[in-house]
């Protein structure tokens, strides 16, 4: 037998609509089976709350994931290490092979004939710009490169490697490097004669024919002109430790500031060329100079 509750209309009285069902109600059949419902649910959960949170009476096979999880663990702290490994043996080629290049420097000789030259790659570099400085170290006392002389009175400075030319044309007794020779043994002659591919104390490269070039000097050797402001800095702090280049600086400073290369007065060309000379002296007599800040 059910109770029935009749309520006033309108009626504030809250303790009655939160009374509980009598003692003699019937429970719904409904109310039974959620109440069978939820612990079976809580149930089923359990297992999933104890996978995610192991205990530590937790059955073996639930050691698995620990043994998986640790190379996790031991993976960044191994990336770390790898990498700085890895960094210290890139340090210590770059520093082998930047040592092996200055060792390298003067070019290591190939020999043709009875002329040492630097290896062709080593040509293609030099030939593509100017570099005072590099011609400067090459043309060193204990160099082991082949010099050759100019024969002709002047001749044109072409270079038909692609690169620069110097601004002066080539003058009787110029010193030059021999870098490759063109119509030797095994090679084809263009135009019908040989020739050379040579560097000058100005860092350009030029191209002479067999009858332009000697191996012997003829006369004083005299040497293509090169600006000191385009000198590294590290062989400019060298060369002016020697008085008398310090002081055709300091001369060629004074009379050449504030004029650009084709303003220049006769004074200021004077100057510079006394420069160049001192500098020319000190490097065929056996001046000691760092490296140069570009090697081929």
């Amino acid at each position: 037998m059910r109770a029935i509750f009749c309520f006033k209309a309108g009626g504030n009285d809250r303790s009655k609509s939160a009374r509980p069902y009598d003692l003699q109600t019937p429970i719904p059949l409904r109310n039974i089976l959620v109440a069978i419902a939820i612990p079976l649910t809580a149930c089923s959960a359990t297992p999933q709350h104890r996978a995610e949170h192991p205990d530590v009476t937790a059955p073996p096979a639930q050691a698995q994931p620990s043994s998986v999880s640790a190379p996790a663990v031991e993976t960044p702290s191994a990336g770390p290490a790898t990498v700085l490994e890895r960094q210290a043996t890139t340090e210590a080629e770059s520093t082998e092979t930047s040592e092996e290049a200055h060792a390298g420097h003067p070019p290591e000789c190939h020999a043709q004939g009875n002329l040492c030259l630097p290896a062709p790659q080593v040509v293609d570099r030099l030939c593509r710009a100017a570099h005072v400085s590099t011609a400067i170290r090459l043309f060193a006392k204990n160099s082991p490169m082949t010099r050759g002389y100019v024969r002709m009175r002047e001749v044109d400075a072409v270079n038909l490697r692609g690169g620069p030319v110097g601004d002066t044309r080539l003058t009787f007794a110029e010193e030059v490097l021999i870098l490759a020779q063109h119509g030797g043994e095994g090679e084809i002659q263009v135009s019908g004669m040989g020739g050379y591919d040579v560097l000058r104390w100005d860092g350009t490269c030029a191209t002479l024919s067999t009858d332009e070039l000697v191996m012997r000097v003829p006369a004083p050797p005299r040497h293509a002109p090169f600006a000191w402001n385009y000198i590294d800095d590290g062989i400019q702090a060298a060369l002016l430790q020697d008085e008398a280049i310090r002081s055709a600086q300091a001369t060629q400073r004074k009379r050449c500031r504030g004029m650009s290369n084709s303003q220049r007065s006769a004074s200021c060309r004077e100057a510079a060329e006394r420069l160049n000379e001192r500098i020319v002296v000190a490097v065929r007599t056996g001046m000691d100079l760092p490296l140069p800040d570009y090697t081929p």
